[in-house]
């Protein structure tokens, strides 16, 4: 259809045509946005529950160490002690 002599290059329809188009790509590219960002939700919480269990095996070594060197001073002490000529009782 011409209007003002000239050929339309875009019909009502056409203009439907494109928008549902530029919907239909947006609404795909959201969905897999969300897919993406969903699966980067479980990833973080993998990596915090990860986190947690290194830093509570860190706190168990601290506390093996610490109680190694508790009990090393104790024995340091006993030794210190003890005579080594003397027999035990």
């Amino acid at each position: 259809m011409a209007r003002n002599g000239r050929q339309l290059l875009y019909t009502a329809e056409r203009v439907h045509a494109l928008v549902a188009s530029m919907e239909a790509t947006y609404r795909a590219a959201h969905f897999e946005t969300m897919v993406e960002l969903k699966r980067l939700q479980v990833e973080v919480a993998e990596l915090r529950d990860l986190m947690g269990q290194m830093r509570a095996a860190r706190l168990a070594v601290v506390n093996a160490e610490a109680e190694v060197a508790r009990q090393r001073a104790v024995l340091q002490a006993w030794q210190s002690e003890r005579d080594p000529g003397q027999r035990l009782q």
